[in-house]
């Protein structure tokens, strides 16, 4: 049976390294006893170590001491481990399936690492902490999530996956992870999706914080019933949610904290809560919040203002829109353009309209009326009523400035390259006609979009449905949407990850498989280069390797780029428009002029050579200058050449 010290001397991973002594010096910074392969000190007296009394390591805290290496699956052997903590380091790969399933755990921390796959089902029934924030986490949250710590076991108390890459939606079945859980964090993810109504059965709840995410939809009620007595501390702010700011937040007796801003709340914020001196540690080191008159603005900017504050709350202080600017949100941070001419280039710039087909290329034209644009139409009192740019090479986003055209009645944006959302404040439209089909638009249909009457015929035979604006991913229907009673139907494979599909057939180029086969041919080749270069040059830096042969693993692989370039979820969508476009080939050509509107992709707009690093260097996520690919001249129609790894 391996001993204790042996198990503990895996952290030390002197083949991942060019110098096999370079960690191990960089620990001795911190740690006097053992730690040193020929160390003759028992473990029990080693930094970091805890043992019990009858001499079996019990907890592990190596925090914060630049370790470098994969978790060793020999730490399982442990029998006796309960405590954890391995945050702020440089740890990489996945968790072993073996140390996942550990019976004896209590408290569990690997924040802030470079930890990657899904997010495991931890089965101690002790478990009472689970911090897994800050890494590189991708996939859904599981269904099943309510098993962690065991079946019918209410022991955890803390639940954290903040600041990863999961999507999906939150399963009901967090409302039954624990009724003693008391923090519940999954900020800074691409969660989208309502919240689950049973949230608030989790009556022990002292802080909620789900900032930053794509929810949407009514907060639920029960997450602000009297019996949610302990809970402190709400984070919502970043999101979609909408309706009006509830007064049932009143409720709440404990609160103290209620962040709310960057929604697509209306109206008002109930005096009762105005009242309640909320947000106060926030602004305890602001010297000017004793001028605020209105207290609700310490809670959300009014309607019809943006908020200036550092930090993008969307709470004090508050500056009210300037002329010919709108803004029909509490806690916004920007106010929108009303001029048409105006929302109509702030659109053009979005949709790099510069590269628009030649068919269109009259908008911007300051000697002509708007409404003399191509695509165009107004009515008599040169109100725009309609935008047909189908098939027009729109590349972007779509503007929510968009939605404060008045008279819009019709907006087709079909058979582009549309990536992102589609904004909610196209529910003030009076749209009777909205065509989005044949772009890359990922995320649900917002409900309040839903439930605009006579889009597409939607609730027009009493039936109001989110498949009338557009078909959900994984559905299709010939004109991208449901309309009289054609519904979308569903696709046998996952080729459709686009919402508003017309067909179940793969992007252009390679069949599904032969994608699939390509992607793990090329990663490995690719990863086999830089992992020789990197290794050979920069010795402390570690490769994550891939696999793409099964289903999940192709999921993973998916977000590869956005995991190793720190790239946003558009600028991935951005380049998977430009794979729709090549064949078969490795590499893939993007125009100077467009790479250069991705500041996530590039160090310096003028430099000639970039390559793509995929370290777990935090400080070089990016690309870089001086290897690889070589531009013309710096000439503004140059071409970048990257490889086609998504």
């Amino acid at each position: 049976m391996i001993d204790s010290k042996s198990i503990l001397l895996k952290f030390i991973q002197p083949e991942a390294l060019d110098d096999g002594d370079y960690f191990f010096s960089h620990w001795s910074k911190k740690f006097t006893v053992g730690w040193k392969i020929d160390s003759v000190d028992d473990v029990c007296i080693w930094d970091g170590i805890e043992c019990n009394s009858d001499g079996n390591v019990v907890s592990l805290d190596l925090s914060e001491t630049g370790l470098f290496a994969t978790i060793p699956t020999e730490l399982a052997s442990l029998a006796h481990l309960k405590n954890v903590y391995l945050s702020n380091n440089q740890i990489y790969q996945k968790i072993p399936a073996v140390l996942v399933n550990h019976p004896s755990l209590i408290s569990f921390d690997i924040s802030y690492n470079y930890i990657t796959g899904n997010v495991p089902i931890f089965t101690s029934n002790r478990l009472e902490v689970l911090n897994l924030s800050h890494n590189q986490l991708i996939g859904r949250l599981p269904e099943n999530i309510n098993l962690i710590g065991g079946k019918n076991v209410n022991t955890l108390l803390v639940f954290d996956v903040s600041g990863n890459q999961i999507d999906g939606t939150i399963p009901s079945s967090f409302g039954k992870i624990s009724t003693r859980l008391i923090e519940l964090d999954l900020s800074n993810n691409r969660l989208g999706g309502t919240l689950p109504s049973n949230l608030g059965d989790l009556v022990d709840l002292k802080g909620v914080f789900l900032s930053n995410n794509r929810l949407n939809g009514r907060l639920p009620f029960s997450l602000m019933r009297p019996n949610m007595h302990q809970l402190t501390d709400i984070f919502i702010s970043d999101n979609k949610f909408s309706g009006t700011v509830p007064d049932a937040f009143s409720n709440l007796p404990q609160l103290k904290n209620l962040f709310i801003g960057e929604n697509i709340f209306t109206g008002i914020i109930p005096p009762e809560l105005c009242d309640r001196g909320l947000n106060k540690d926030f602004f305890a080191q602001n010297k000017n919040s004793s001028d605020v008159r209105d207290a609700c603005d310490f809670i959300a900017c009014p309607v019809g203002s943006k908020s200036l504050q550092e930090g993008h709350h969307g709470v004090h202080p508050c500056k009210k829109c300037g002329f010919e600017e709108v803004n029909f949100y509490v806690g916004a941070t920007n106010c929108y353009v009303s001029d048409e001419r105006a929302i109509l280039s702030e659109f053009y710039q979005a949709t790099n309209g510069d590269a628009w087909s030649e068919n269109v290329l009259s908008w911007l034209d300051k000697n002509i009326s708007y409404c003399m644009w191509e695509g165009v139409e107004c009515n008599s009192k040169n109100e725009i009523v309609e935008i047909s740019l189908s098939s027009s090479n729109l590349f972007g986003t779509i503007s929510s400035s968009l939605g404060f055209l008045p008279q819009l009645k019709k907006l087709d944006l079909s058979d582009n390259k549309i990536y992102g959302d589609i904004p909610p404040e196209l529910q003030y439209l009076p749209l009777e006609t909205f065509d989005i089909s044949g772009n890359m638009l990922r995320n649900d249909v917002h409900p309040r979009l839903c439930q605009m009457v006579g889009v597409n015929g939607n609730g027009l035979n009493g039936k109001v449905s989110c498949d009338y604006i557009a078909c959900p991913s994984g559905t299709h229907n010939p004109l991208g949407h449901m309309y009289d009673s054609r519904a979308c139907l569903p696709c046998l494979s996952d080729s459709t990850r686009y919402i508003g599909s017309k067909t179940c057939s793969p992007p252009k180029g390679a069949s599904e498989e032969q994608s699939d086969l390509l992607t793990t041919v090329i990663l490995a080749l690719f990863t086999f280069f830089v992992v020789g270069f990197i290794m050979h040059r920069e010795g402390r830096r570690a490769i994550h390797k891939y696999k793409t042969t099964s289903e999940e693993e192709v999921n993973e692989g998916e977000n590869w780029m956005s995991e190793h370039v720190d790239a946003s979820p558009d600028d991935i969508d951005a380049l998977d428009a430009f794979c729709k476009e090549t064949d078969t080939d490795r590499w893939l050509d993007i125009p100077k002029s467009e790479a250069k509107k991705m500041p996530h992709f590039l160090e310096s707009q003028d430099s000639r050579r970039f390559h793509i690093d995929i370290t777990t260097d935090k400080s070089s996520n990016m690309l870089n200058k001086n290897t690889s690919t070589q531009l013309e001249n710096g000439a503004e129609d140059a071409w970048i050449d990257m490889p086609r790894i998504i």
